[in-house]
């Protein structure tokens, strides 16, 4: 029989449902009660205060590295033992090093041979003959990474005279003044620092005002923030630019010993009989207009703020000699000016000290007191001389330097010699620029070598000149028509490179910074400093200059072979 199923169906629906917890509390917590407490330390008083670190930022020097060390080994751990199997190796036992080092004789052994032929091999191999190495970035063109503007340009209309950096290539000063002023001096003048190590640089750190327009300035060759100044009334001033009260000492324009016109140049040469820690081991020199150069040292005993009469004087003379005596007194006046052969001045524009006798303060050369001294005139005269600095301060008097005796001439330019520049590399080897366009290259022994004409015109004067501190054939020229000239001699003496610096005024000033190779500064007419940067091909040492600086400075005839082959220059 067949049996009937009967199957039902339920639809079911879902949906979610919210319920309140559940709360179970512990068996073994216990409730706690907080409780709010204040405390209070004992009460004190707050007084405002001041610090200041002992040395400025402008006076800051180069850092001293100290080395610390600890034991020679920690307790408890037993002497080290030499271990016989490779030479020089000093482990201790125990340790993972012993027990690898019969390993590392053997990988020695079998990798030594191989090592030994390629390294013989490299030695005979001209792979990279002339190839040198550039650590730093590679640099092309001439580029300005500063244009600094002292803020009082726009109401005094002044120039960029001078220019120069301190001891440690941190801190770049500048002069202002005006080169086209001619009598009395009614304006005002400024000194004006940056540090341009700041992440901006663009008010100057400190501005200095003096009562009459600014001429020359020189940093201290090894104190950072100690500045020599000289203006247009032939005053000379140190300062202190870390200090409050930036002036130092000065040179007193009554005294019938002071410059009687602009002063050119001023500079610091070190007295090599001096100890190293006398305070004035190193001697300020100035040159002027009136044909006057004086030396100056301040006795650490005077209070006064004022130099006392100079340790020496010179004053350049024609061959013929003058009447009377060269002592300067009040019945004298016939000594005071320098004269040539038809009676006029010869004012001294440009002055330079070679380094052939220089002092070595660290790794700087330094110009010292008993080098040659080369001085480029008003008239384009141009002339070597020494001078006799007395060690014991005497009673002043002010010595002739005689045209064709004192001081020997060279060929002149046909106009004012405005700078003179000595190599730092070749102790024969000096530089005059003059309003007449050129730029000559002399040996101190011989007549001119090689005459630079950066400008077909002769309107385009050139009012600076310096060597380059880092590389013995590089020269930089300042020009009239608004130019910064380059010179490397070794590559080329006709095709230099030029730079538009000035914006359409004349390149004034210019000073390489002696700490860092790829930079230049440049001062214009509009009273801009501009700090360049180098490409690498004016930075870097050829391979003749190595060989150059690595030959003995007593071995003349090598020397002169390097420049030769450099240059083609015979000296």
């Amino acid at each position: 029989s067949k049996a009937t199923v009967s199957v039902l169906y339920w639809k079911m629906a879902l949906s979610d449902f919210d319920t309140e917890g559940v709360g179970l509390p512990s068996t073994w917590r216990r409730e706690r009660n907080p409780v709010e407490v204040e405390t209070q330390t004992p009460s004190f008083d707050e007084v405002p205060n001041e610090v200041q670190t002992v040395i400025s930022l402008f006076s800051k020097e180069e850092t001293t590295d100290r080395d610390i060390q600890t034991d020679d080994k920690p307790p408890g751990v037993p002497e080290p033992v030499q271990d016989e199997g490779v030479e020089g190796t000093a482990l201790f036992p125990g340790t993972k090093g012993a027990d690898d080092n019969d390993k590392v004789a053997k990988f020695l052994d079998t990798v030594t041979p191989g090592v030994m032929k390629m390294m013989e091999a490299n030695v005979h191999s001209f792979a990279f003959e002339g190839y040198d190495v550039a650590w730093d970035a590679e640099r092309t063109t001439t580029d300005a990474v500063h244009t600094l503007t002292a803020p009082m340009y726009d109401d005094a209309d002044l120039e960029v005279v001078s220019i120069s950096w301190n001891s440690t290539g941190s801190v770049i000063a500048a002069a202002y003044g005006r080169i086209d002023l001619v009598g009395w001096c009614k304006g005002t003048g400024y000194v004006c620092c940056w540090n341009i190590t700041r992440k901006e640089v663009t008010k100057p750190d400190v501005t200095i005002m003096h009562s009459s327009y600014m001429t020359s300035i020189a940093f201290h060759p090894t104190h950072p923030s100690i500045l020599l100044g000289g203006s247009y009334t032939g005053e000379i001033m140190v300062w202190d630019i870390s200090s409050d009260v930036p002036l130092v000492v000065s040179s007193d324009l009554q005294a019938e010993e002071s410059h009687r016109d602009p002063v050119c140049k001023v500079m610091w040469l070190l007295d090599r009989t001096a100890r190293p820690t006398d305070i004035n081991r190193f001697v300020m020199a100035s040159a002027s207009g009136d044909g006057r150069i004086l030396f100056w040292s301040r006795d650490p005993k005077n209070k006064v703020p004022h130099f006392d009469a100079p340790l020496a004087g010179y004053v350049l003379k024609p061959r013929a000699p003058a009447l009377g005596s060269s002592r300067v007194d009040s019945q004298d006046k016939a000594s005071i000016d320098a004269r040539d052969e038809v009676g006029n001045r010869i004012g001294i524009l440009g002055m330079a000290v070679m380094y052939s006798d220089a002092g070595i303060i660290g790794t700087k050369k330094v110009p010292a007191t008993d080098s040659r001294f080369i001085l480029g005139t008003e008239n384009g005269g141009v002339y070597r001389s020494s001078v006799d600095i007395p060690k014991i301060k005497t009673q002043y008097t002010l010595k002739s330097l005689k045209v064709g005796a004192e001081a020997y001439p060279y060929e002149s330019h046909y106009g004012p010699v405005q700078a003179c520049s000595s190599s730092p590399f070749e102790r024969n080897l000096f530089l005059t620029a003059s309003s007449d366009g050129t730029a000559k290259l002399r040996n101190v022994l011989e007549s001119t070598l090689l005459t630079l004409e950066p400008s077909n015109s002769a309107e385009d004067y050139i009012y600076c000149a310096e060597f380059s501190p880092f590389r013995p054939c590089v020269i930089a020229l300042g020009m009239r028509n608004s130019t910064l000239v380059l010179y490397d001699l070794e590559a080329s003496t006709v095709k230099p490179l030029t730079v538009e610096a000035g914006d359409g005024q004349p390149v004034i000033a210019l000073a390489f910074n002696h700490t860092d190779n790829s930079l230049i500064a440049t001062g214009d007419g509009r009273g801009q400093l501009k700090i360049w940067q180098l490409p690498n091909n004016l930075t870097q040492l050829s391979k003749g200059e190595q060989q150059l600086l690595q030959t003995p400075v007593s071995e003349d005839r090598k020397k002169k072979d390097c420049w030769f082959r450099m240059t083609g220059l015979v000296f």
